[in-house]
C-alpha cells in the first residue's frame, strides 16, 4: 500500500487514477479539504513504475465570480522491481586456438539464488574489436524493463473551454522537402575483405538445475571474443558477459588495404608473433589464388603464384616483421591471397579477400536501328572496357521502343534512394507489363517483378511520416508533398495492376492527398500539387468533387498546363469527360522553361509526357500525338531525360502511346547472328533479346540474368536478320555498359568540382606525397554560377587512404572539418554524408551562386603508389549538371618510425 497525499487550491470531487500505458485503477473520492491522504493499493505486475494522477473539480456558483473550477496534478508512483532480475553465471575457456570449438555453459539463478528452469537464453560470442570500435555495450534487458517510463496515457477534459486559459496557435501547414535518410552507392566489386566475428546460439532454454549449454565453431580469428548472455523467464531478465581470447601459439598479422585498384602498387607488412616459450626460424609463404577467374595481383613484375619469404627468427614470447611488394593487375575482380607460416611443430595459416574495384565510374550508351527483308542491321560490339566489367544487350522488336531499353536500364541501375527515385524505378513496372516483356523479359517475369515491387513498397514504408505523407530520406519527418502525390499515383496503379498494396501504407496517404485541398494558397506549386493529388484519388474511385470545383475556379486563368492537364484527368475519372475536354488547354505549349530541382520537379520533358498521357486518355485521335511521342523519345536519344522522373513520365507516355498504336506489318522470323553463326532466333514476329557480358561473378555492375553470354573479343560484329513480307520492318535497340580502362576527361558542364589534399593543419601537401599514418584533410571545392539542389558529389579514394569515421569510436577528427572562413561565402549546404570502404558520398545544394567546400578527413594506411581516381559532381534531377576532375597517382611513403602497422592481437 502506498499512501499518497494530496493538496489542492481548493475541495471539491477528487478524481483519482493510477496509469502507466493504460488506466490500471481509479477511483472517486469526496475533498471535504483542499488537503487529504488516500491510501493505494499496488498488486504485482506494475513494472517499474506508474503515475498517480488526480483531479479536483468543484462546483459552479452562479452568484460567485467566474473562478478556475478544475485543478490537476500527477506524482511518479515509483516500485521496486529488483526481484525480477536473473543472475547469469557463465563457465568458458579462458583461452582457445582458431578454428576450434568454443562451449560454454550457463547456469540461470533468480534474485534469491534459486535456479531457474525453462528460462530463455540467448548468447553470442562477438568480436570484442567490433565492440570497442561502435561503443557496443552487453544488453541489459532488466534495466530495460525497470526503467522508468513516461506517463503514456493522456488526459482530456472540457472545463478549459468553460475559462479558455490562452489563445489556440493557429494550425502551421506542412512544409515539402527533406534530405535526411539513407542512400546506397557500392563499390561493383564486393569481398570478404574484413570478416567480423558475430555468432549467436539461437534460442536455448535451460533444464531443471537452471543450466544450458551452446556451442560455437570459431573461425579463423584472432583476438578477444565477447561472451554476452541474456536470459528470460516471465517477467524476470538478467544479462551477463565474459571474454574469451583467441590466439595461435603461431600468429601472422598482414596488414591489407580495405580494397585497391587495377594499376596499384603497394607494400604488405607482415608481424609475425611466437607465443610460445621456445624460439625459432619461421617459414613464410603468400600464394596467390584463383578465384572464378584468375587473379587479377602480382608480385611485383613476377610471374610466380607463390613467394617465400627469407626465414625470420622470432625469439620466445616476441615478434618479427616482414613485408613484400604486391601489384594489381590491368583488370578488376577479388584477390584471394593465402599466407602460411611454420615455425617448430606450429603452424598458421591466414587466407585474405581484397576487392580490385575500378577507378573509373561505369558509362552506359547506346543505339537504334531498322532491319528489314532486303537489308540486315549490322551492330558492333563495345571495346576498349575494363575485363570484368564490360555488359551487352541488343533487343530485336516487332514495333519501335522509342527509348524504353534506355530508360528501363537507367532506373533499374540509378545508384540512389530517395522517396521520387524509389517510385519512378518502380513505376514502370506496374505500367508496361506487356511491352516490358518484349523489351527486357527477365526483368518483366511476373515472380520477379513482384518481388521487386513489393520491396519497394516497404522501401517506401520506411520514409511514410505521421501524417500519411512521404519524406524524401527514410527516416524523415517532414512530408514531401509532391513526392507523397507521386508515390500514391504509383500505388494506386500497382493495385489496378492486381499488386498487393497494403492498407496500412494506402489508406494513410490517399487521406494525407485529401488533406492537401485545405491549403488556400493560388501559387504555382500549390496549384500544381493539388490538381495532381485531384487526380490520383479519382483514378482511386475516390473523387474528391468539390476540391476539384474549387480547384477548378482557382485555376481560371492561370498559365500553369500541368495542373490543368491534372484536373482533366480528374473530371474524366470521376465520370465527367465532357469537363475533361473543356479542361484541356486549346495551345499546345513550346516545352521549354526552366527546370526546378526540388519542391513539383518541374521540368520540360514532364510537361510534354503529361500532355501525351492527357490527350491519349482524353482526345486519343488527336493528330499531334504522333509527333509529340517522336519528339519525347528524340529527347531521350539526346540525352535529354535528366532525371529519374523525367525518365520515369516519359516511358510511361510513350508505352501508353505504343500500346494504343499496334504494329501494322511485322516480320515473320528474326535472327541474330555473331560472326555468322546464329546465336538467337524467334518466330511468329516475336520479340527478341540477346545479352552477353563478361560472365565474371565477382563483378556486380547490374544484373544481366542467367542466360548472358560469354562477351566475345573486341572487333566481332553483330548481324539482324529478319524475314517476312516487303515492307516487313524489325527495330533494333542496343545497350553496352562497362567501366573504361582509363577514367574521362576532366569536364564542367554548369558546375565545377576540384579536389585538394591538405594536413592536419589545412595547408596542402604538394607532389601527391603523404607519409603512412598521416592525416589528411580532403577539400573538395565546388563552384556554381546560380543556385543548385539535390547535387550528388562522389569522391572515389584511392588504396592508400582511409576515412576517418566520427562515429567509431577513437578515430581522430571529426569526419569533417572547415577551414576558418566566413560562413557567408561558403555557398554549399551538407545535408546528407555516407562514409564507405572505398568513396565518399556528399549531397547537398549550393545555396547561391559562388564557391562552396566540403572536408573530411582521411589517413595514409598503406604505402604504396595508387591511382588517384576522379571526383564528380551531378544535381540529381538535372543530370547535364556535372562535373568531373582529378584522375592522377599518389604515393604513401612508409614512416620512419613505424616501418610495419603491426598490433598486439593480445592487446
Amino acid at each position: 500500500t502506498s499512501d499518497v497525499e494530496i493538496s489542492s487550491p481548493f475541495a471539491g470531487q477528487l478524481l483519482l487514477s493510477v496509469e502507466a500505458d493504460d488506466v490500471l485503477q481509479t477511483r472517486v473520492v469526496e475533498m471535504a479539504k483542499s488537503h487529504m491522504v488516500v491510501p493505494i493499493e499496488v498488486p504485482a505486475g506494475y513494472g517499474a513504475n506508474a503515475y498517480v494522477v488526480a483531479s479536483v473539480v468543484r462546483a459552479v456558483d452562479p452568484n460567485a465570480s467566474w473562478r478556475t473550477h478544475r485543478a490537476i496534478g500527477a506524482a511518479t508512483l515509483p516500485i521496486d522491481c529488483s526481484g525480477n532480475r536473473l543472475a547469469i553465471d557463465i563457465a568458458a575457456p579462458i583461452e582457445i586456438r582458431p578454428e576450434r570449438s568454443l562451449g560454454i555453459d550457463l547456469r540461470i539463478k533468480d534474485a534469491r539464488g534459486k535456479p531457474v528452469s525453462g528460462a530463455a537464453v540467448t548468447v553470442a560470442a562477438v568480436d570484442e574489436g567490433i565492440c570497442a570500435l561502435t561503443n557496443f555495450t552487453t544488453p541489459d534487458p532488466f534495466a530495460f524493463f525497470d526503467a522508468k517510463r513516461a506517463l503514456c496515457v493522456g488526459s482530456a477534459d472540457i472545463f478549459s473551454r468553460l475559462m479558455p486559459e490562452e489563445a489556440r496557435a493557429q494550425k502551421q501547414s506542412a512544409v515539402g522537402g527533406d534530405q535526411s535518410g539513407g542512400m546506397a552507392h557500392h563499390s561493383p566489386v564486393s569481398a570478404k575483405r574484413v570478416r567480423p566475428v558475430a555468432l549467436w546460439s539461437g534460442v536455448l532454454h535451460t533444464d531443471a538445475g537452471g543450466f544450458a549449454h551452446a556451442d560455437f565453431s570459431v573461425p579463423q580469428f584472432v583476438g578477444k571474443l565477447r561472451i554476452m548472455a541474456v536470459a528470460s523467464s516471465d517477467a524476470q531478465f538478467g544479462s551477463g558477459a565474459k571474454q574469451v581470447l583467441v590466439r595461435s601459439p603461431l600468429m601472422v598479422q598482414s596488414s591489407w588495404p580495405r580494397f585497391c585498384a587495377p594499376g596499384d602498387k603497394f607494400s604488405v607488412p607482415l608481424v609475425l608473433f611466437n607465443n610460445t616459450a621456445i624460439a625459432g626460424d619461421a617459414k613464410i609463404s603468400i600464394e596467390l589464388l584463383d578465384g572464378p577467374r584468375s587473379t587479377p595481383l602480382q608480385f611485383e613484375d613476377k610471374k610466380e603464384r607463390v613467394l617465400a619469404l627469407p626465414e625470420i627468427h622470432v625469439a620466445a614470447n616476441g615478434q618479427a616483421t616482414a613485408s613484400f611488394e604486391i601489384h594489381a593487375r590491368d583488370r578488376a575482380g577479388v584477390a584471394r591471397v593465402r599466407i602460411s607460416a611454420s615455425m617448430n611443430s606450429e603452424s598458421y595459416v591466414e587466407s585474405v579477400e581484397l576487392p580490385v574495384r575500378p577507378a573509373s565510374p561505369m558509362i552506359a550508351d547506346g543505339g537504334y536501328a531498322v532491319a528489314t527483308t532486303g537489308k540486315p542491321a549490322l551492330v558492333s560490339l563495345p571495346k576498349g572496357m575494363l575485363a570484368g566489367t564490360e555488359r551487352f544487350e541488343l533487343r530485336v522488336s516487332p514495333r519501335p521502343q522509342l527509348g524504353l531499353p534506355e530508360g528501363l536500364d537507367y532506373l533499374d541501375r540509378y545508384p540512389y534512394g530517395c522517396l521520387e527515385q524509389t517510385t519512378s524505378t518502380l513505376f514502370p513496372l506496374v505500367y508496361l507489363p506487356d511491352l516490358g516483356k518484349e523489351i527486357s523479359p527477365e526483368l518483366f517475369d511476373r515472380d520477379h517483378m513482384n518481388q521487386k515491387i513489393q520491396a519497394g513498397l516497404w522501401h517506401l514504408a520506411s520514409m511514410q511520416t505521421s501524417d500519411g505523407g512521404f519524406a524524401m530520406w527514410p527516416g524523415g519527418t517532414q512530408a514531401w508533398r509532391w513526392g507523397t502525390v507521386y508515390a500514391a499515383h504509383f500505388m494506386v496503379e500497382a493495385q489496378i495492376a492486381g499488386y498487393a498494396v497494403p492498407d496500412s501504407l494506402r489508406q494513410p496517404t490517399l487521406s494525407c492527398l485529401k488533406s492537401l485541398f485545405a491549403d488556400g494558397r493560388d501559387d504555382q506549386a500549390t496549384l500544381q500539387t493539388q490538381a495532381y493529388a485531384a487526380y490520383v484519388l479519382a483514378r482511386a474511385d475516390m473523387a474528391e468533387r468539390p476540391a476539384m470545383q474549387r480547384l477548378e475556379e482557382r485555376l481560371k486563368g492561370s498559365i500553369d498546363g500541368e495542373a490543368r492537364l491534372h484536373l482533366a484527368l480528374a473530371w474524366l475519372f470521376a465520370g465527367r469527360r465532357d469537363r475533361a475536354a473543356e479542361l484541356l488547354p486549346r495551345a499546345m505549349p513550346a516545352f521549354q522553361g526552366s527546370r526546378q530541382l526540388s519542391q513539383t520537379l518541374d521540368s520540360p520533358i514532364r510537361l510534354r509526357a503529361t500532355w501525351i498521357e492527357a490527350l491519349l486518355w482524353i482526345d486519343p485521335e488527336n493528330a499531334a500525338l504522333p509527333h509529340l511521342a517522336q519528339e519525347l523519345a528524340d529527347a531521350g536519344r539526346h540525352h535529354q531525360w535528366l532525371s529519374t522522373q523525367d525518365t520515369a513520365m516519359a516511358m510511361l507516355a510513350i508505352s501508353h502511346y505504343l500500346r494504343q498504336n499496334k504494329p501494322t506489318e511485322s516480320y515473320e522470323s528474326a535472327e541474330i547472328l555473331l560472326d555468322g553463326k546464329t546465336v538467337a532466333r524467334s518466330e511468329k514476329g516475336g520479340p527478341l533479346v540477346w545479352t552477353a557480358a563478361s560472365m565474371d561473378p565477382e563483378i556486380h555492375l547490374a544484373s544481366i540474368g542467367p542466360n548472358a553470354a560469354v562477351l566475345p573479343a573486341d572487333g566481332s560484329k553483330l548481324e539482324v536478320r529478319i524475314t517476312g513480307t516487303r515492307g516487313a520492318q524489325a527495330y533494333i535497340s542496343w545497350l553496352q555498359a562497362g567501366v573504361p580502362q582509363h577514367p574521362p576527361a576532366d569536364s564542367d558542364h554548369g558546375l565545377k568540382i576540384r579536389r585538394k589534399y591538405l594536413d592536419e593543419h589545412g595547408q596542402p601537401i604538394g607532389d601527391q606525397s603523404l607519409q603512412s599514418g598521416q592525416l589528411v584533410q580532403v577539400e573538395l571545392d565546388l563552384q556554381s554560377g546560380a543556385p543548385l539542389e539535390n547535387i550528388v558529389i562522389e569522391d572515389l579514394l584511392p588504396a592508400g587512404l582511409e576515412i576517418e569515421n566520427p562515429r567509431l569510436e577513437g578515430q581522430a577528427g571529426d569526419g569533417q572539418t572547415k577551414r576558418p572562413t566566413n560562413k557567408d561565402d561558403d555557398a554549399f549546404s551538407c545535408n546528407r554524408v555516407e562514409m564507405r570502404d572505398d568513396r565518399m558520398v556528399v549531397m547537398g545544394q549550393m545555396m547561391h551562386a559562388g564557391e562552396g567546400r566540403f572536408i573530411y578527413t582521411a589517413r595514409a594506411i598503406t604505402s604504396g603508389d595508387f591511382v588517384l581516381p576522379p571526383v564528380s559532381a551531378q544535381c540529381m534531377y538535372d543530370l547535364g549538371t556535372s562535373s568531373i576532375s582529378g584522375d592522377a597517382r599518389i604515393k604513401v611513403r612508409r614512416s620512419n618510425n613505424a616501418a610495419v602497422a603491426g598490433t598486439d592481437p593480445q592487446n
